[in-house]
Parts: structure tokens; C-alpha cells; sequence
């Protein structure tokens, strides 16, 4: 074959638990030596082929990774600085699995470990990890498989399973091959998503103190805004690719909520631009923001439909976040709810939205009726950006004010869908004491300075 083998720039690197470094470096042609070494190991062989191979010659080994690695990315495994395997990220080969999955974007791993002290240390399993974090952020592919894997190569399937794989098939093997039965496992980016955001995923993302206060939120007990703080997922380097891809289209059919669709024509009549009809609909929410904060602390109401919120007014962050996120998404414009604290104060929790306009995340500020933009041309400014201190500023008719960064030292997203009614509990609630006594403190002007008052902090 007159190629060479395809260089790509992707440098993967972990720290495992016990402090040892993981790396994928791009497999270079001075790789040989290595390579050819691993590939007539018969220990090594016996796991990473079919056939009983007792080894490859030179040309064979050299033919093999220079044509997988012109429609894969291959990699040299090394554990603290050492060489350890090999491995790839390839376009789906098999023609059985991309007739079945046409149209989607099929991605396999294949893995050797070709030093044999170095199994059984979870080499592996970070490697598949990383490669699979490579694939479905970095690629947008749709689905990643493990395959061929001999039943008794059991260290390999594990190592697969814990990464959240899934079998797909399992195949019996001609006889007098070594495997009786090969598994084939998969793992689909939707269920990459949930495994990841797991982890990051509640009301505990922020410290105790925040915690307390959010499981004591003055909204009814499994209502929709309880909820949607439950499944909030922080925002952080682990999540943050996959939270800034592109929205999946809102599917909602029209006449479900005649009165907010109401609202939404005639608050935008007139727009031409996505940028005006956000700016439309603040300046309409404002004057419900201000029936709001005329409303006394016993008159309090919370939750309900968005249509009983825009009705009886609200300046209370998370319920005006919600109805802001249901109206963008009925003009047309996707649109999630965001929850920013800062994590320097106490009771410095903050609800808004971000919209997907101009190909973009924006943050949006119902309460303040401000976009946040940034850059020369004004592009919307994303909470990432407002965690990262990146210039930023906030924009209401034609004037700028000014951005409190630390607002934003903790951001969690919650997406919140106008066809997902039927599936919360809107029902309505009066201030709770715990919330009521924070209220009285800040009309009173915290006179002994802000803090936590109950003790959240240590608890």
C-alpha cells in the first residue's frame, strides 16, 4: 500500500484515580518498532485476533495501520511516559452494521495493551473512556461500537461494560475458531449523555449550604421547578461540549396553549430578526415583573401553568425563568433555564434562560429584561462565557449595564420543553417560613450582613 499513515492532531490525556497519567498521542511511522513488537507477541495475539496468529511480518504490520488509519484516528497508548498498546477510534467497516444504522454516523474502538505487565491495571477502560469522549463530543458521532470481542477475552468486554456499553450481538464462531461466541456492544450518544450528566446532575452540585437551600425552595414539593432543580446538570469542563451542541428541535403542536401563543404574537408582531423578537418579548414580561414586586410577602404566590404566572405577575427569578424559556420556544427560538450562584454568598441564587440564536447560547435575564452579548459584533454570551470571566456585556434597549461575574462561579442547565406539561405537576404555594425569613432579612437590608442564617453552611 504506497500511504503512509494519516497524522491527526487529537492528544487525549486522564489522571486516574490512583494519580497515574493516561495519554493518547497520534501514532506516528516512527511507531514501528513498537508496533511490530506488539503484533508477534503470541500472549498479545491470542486477545487481539481472531485466528490463532503467532505474528505479523513487518510489511504486514506497516500495511495494516496505515490503511485503518486512513479513515480512523490511531493512537499510541502511554502510561506515565511509557508505551503501552495501541488503539483507534475508525468509521464503522462492517457493512452488516451500517445498513442496519444507515444514515447515522457509526464509529467502532478497537484496542490492544501490547505490554503484558501492564494489564489488569484499567488501562483499558480509561482508553475506551477517552476514545469515546473523543468520538461522541468531538465527532458528534451517533453511535460507537466495541466489536468482535472473544468470550474469553473478559478483561476487554469489562472494560467496554464499564464505559456504559451495551451488548448488541452476539455472534457464534465457526467451529475450531479460538472463541466460541463474539460480543458486539454499543453505546449511543442520548445514553453517553445520561451517563455523564449523571454525575452532575441535582441540587447537591454546589455545596451543602446551596443544597439546604434548595431542598427548602418555597415551590410545592414535586412541583415542576422542584424538578427541574433536581435534574439540573452543573455546567463544567466534563459537561460542557455536550450542553452546548445544537438543540434537538422542540416538537409542539399548535393550540395547545392558546393564551401564551396569544401572548407570543402579539408581544413579537412585527420582528424581523430573532435578536428583536427576544428583546420584544422581555419588554412585554417587564411589566409582569413590576406587578410582581408590588405584590406583599403574604400575597406571595408560586409555580403554577405559565399562563397563571403571566396573570398574576411575579419578580420571583424561577418561575419568570420558566415562562420566558416556554415563550422563546413558541417564537420560535429553543430556549432552556438556567440556575447561576454565587458560590462567594450566601442566598446568591439566580434563575434565567439561555437561547439558541445567531447559531449561538445566549444568556437571556427575564427579571432585568437584558441579553447578555459579547464581542465586536454583539454575539450572544453564553453562561460559559460568564463563568469564565470572558468580556461580557449585558444589553436592554440600546444601553449596556454592568455584569457581575460572580453571579456566575456556579451555572447548572435544566432543559425545560413547552411539549413536556403533561409530564410535572404545576401545582401552586404561598411563601414557606424558611424563604420568608430570608425575604425579611433583605427588606431589612441584612443588618448584620449578608450570611447564612439557619446554618446551612455547616451542616
Amino acid at each position: 500500500m504506497n500511504v503512509l499513515l494519516k497524522v491527526h492532531n487529537y492528544r487525549l490525556k486522564r489522571k486516574t484515580t490512583m494519580g497515574e497519567t493516561i495519554v493518547l498521542r497520534p501514532m506516528m511511522e516512527s511507531d514501528w518498532s513498537l508496533l511490530e513488537e506488539w503484533n508477534n507477541d503470541p500472549n498479545v495475539l491470542y486477545y487481539s485476533e481472531a485466528e490463532d496468529v503467532q505474528g505479523w511480518p513487518p510489511n504486514a504490520v506497516r500495511e495494516l495501520y496505515r490503511s485503518v488509519s486512513q479513515n480512523a484516528f490511531c493512537f499510541i497508548i502511554e502510561y506515565n511516559d511509557i508505551p503501552v498498546g495501541e488503539c483507534w477510534l475508525q468509521k464503522m467497516n462492517l457493512p452488516d452494521i451500517t445498513k442496519e444504522f444507515s444514515g447515522l454516523d457509526t464509529r467502532r474502538i478497537d484496542i490492544m495493551i501490547g505490554e503484558k505487565d501492564y494489564w489488569g491495571r484499567g488501562i483499558g477502560t480509561t482508553t475506551i473512556s477517552l476514545l469515546t469522549k473523543l468520538g461522541f463530543e468531538d465527532e458528534k458521532a451517533d453511535i460507537i461500537f466495541g466489536c468482535n470481542i472473544a468470550d474469553y477475552n473478559k478483561r476487554s468486554l469489562c472494560a467496554f461494560l464499564k464505559n456504559g456499553f451495551e451488548l448488541y450481538k452476539t455472534v457464534e464462531e465457526p467451529e475450531g475458531c479460538k472463541a466460541k461466541h463474539s460480543y458486539y456492544v454499543l453505546l449511543k450518544k442520548e445514553r453517553y449523555a445520561e451517563i455523564l450528566f449523571a454525575r452532575y446532575r441535582g441540587i447537591n452540585q454546589f455545596g451543602k449550604a446551596y443544597e439546604y437551600m434548595l431542598s427548602n425552595d418555597t415551590h410545592a414539593p414535586g412541583s415542576v421547578d422542584r424538578m427541574l432543580a433536581d435534574k439540573m446538570v452543573r455546567l463544567c469542563d466534563d459537561t460542557k461540549k455536550l450542553l452546548y451542541a445544537e438543540p434537538v428541535p422542540c416538537s409542539y403542536e399548535k393550540g395547545l396553549r392558546p393564551a401564551l401563543e396569544a401572548f407570543v404574537e402579539h408581544a413579537v408582531r412585527g420582528a424581523d430578526s430573532d435578536e428583536e423578537i427576544l428583546d420584544r418579548l422581555l419588554d412585554a414580561l417587564l411589566p409582569i415583573v413590576k406587578k410582581g414586586e408590588d405584590i406583599t410577602l403574604d400575597q406571595m404566590l408560586f409555580g403554577g401553568l405559565e399562563e397563571e404566572i403571566i396573570m398574576r405577575g411575579s419578580d420571583w427569578c424561577t418561575d419568570m425563568a420558566r415562562v420566558a424559556c416556554i415563550l422563546a420556544q413558541l417564537a420560535g427560538i429553543p430556549a432552556r433555564i438556567i440556575y447561576a450562584f454565587n458560590l462567594k454568598s450566601a442566598y446568591s441564587g439566580h434563575a434565567l434562560i439561555e437561547a439558541f440564536y445567531r447559531g449561538k447560547w445566549g444568556v437571556v435575564d427575564p427579571i432585568r429584561g437584558m441579553r447578555y452579548l459579547k464581542g465586536e459584533d454583539g454575539s450572544p454570551a453564553s453562561a460559559w462565557d460568564l463563568m469564565n470571566k470572558n468580556p461580557v456585556k449585558a444589553f436592554s434597549a440600546g444601553r449596556a449595564d454592568v455584569v457581575d461575574y460572580d453571579q456566575y462561579l456556579g451555572v447548572a442547565v435544566a432543559d425545560y420543553k413547552v411539549s413536556d406539561r403533561k409530564q410535572f405537576d404545576y401545582s401552586v404555594s404561598t411563601l414557606n417560613d424558611y424563604c420568608k425569613a430570608i425575604l425579611e432579612e433583605s427588606i431589612k437590608g441584612w443588618p448584620n450582613g449578608l450570611r447564612w442564617i439557619f446554618g446551612e453552611d455547616s451542616n
